[in-house]
């Protein structure tokens, strides 16, 4: 996270009930201040806000040395519902990796649903909400991110799990009755108004 300490406190606040444990990347004293204050579980670390492929690996650099069986990557203004890790925990028993191909949007009390890409990027998932096994990470050398660039991040973890052959499944988060939701708010990377608003409804 990187300042945003509302829209993080209402995302964190749909998921703490959640049966999982959360890790945070912050980079200033205050941010870390406001995490201390809101977590009730998980860990965070600091670390410079740029390059951001450096601030997502160092991420997954930590995960190398902790217990746990499925990584959940999501942003600190993404959320997820209880049937999603129901989901994923009984397809992680069969694949390596699983994407949504569609995610939710909320925006000023608003809830769009995007069906997913529609250019040169189609069939590959949505950044939010990838999941991968321990055994995934292993295979992909706890690197994701590493010597990429600030853009197209997403893609360039999605292409180093297809160079590494891992199995796959891109899901459809409307169709399994899931919820993955990016809240977006001035800050956010990726506006509401650079998505074609043919891709989106209103719900």
């Amino acid at each position: 996270m990187h300042g945003r300490h509302e829209t993080v406190a209402y995302c964190y606040n749909k998921m703490k009930h959640l049966p999982v444990e959360f890790m945070y990347g912050y980079t200033t004293d205050e941010d870390g201040e406001f995490l201390q204050e809101l977590l009730d579980k998980g860990a965070m670390y600091k670390v410079p806000n740029q390059p951001l492929w450096d601030k997502f690996q160092q991420g997954i650099g930590l995960l190398e040395h902790l217990t746990f069986d499925i990584a959940i990557m999501l942003g600190s203004d993404d959320y997820i519902d209880d049937k999603f890790i129901d989901y994923v925990i009984k397809q992680t028993k069969t694949y390596d990796f699983i994407g949504f191909k569609d995610i939710y949007f909320e925006e000023k009390g608003k809830t769009y649903y995007w069906s997913g890409y529609t250019n040169h990027r189609v069939g590959e998932p949505c950044g939010a909400g990838k999941v991968y096994t321990r055994y995934a990470l292993e295979c992909l050398n706890w690197n994701l991110y590493r010597n990429s660039v600030d853009r197209g991040l997403d893609g360039h973890a999605w292409n180093r799990v297809k160079k590494f052959g891992l199995l796959c499944k891109l899901a459809s988060i409307k169709q399994e009755g899931l919820k993955l939701v990016d809240v977006k708010d001035n800050g956010s990377l990726t506006k509401l108004i650079n998505f074609d608003p043919n891709s989106l409804t209103l719900v």
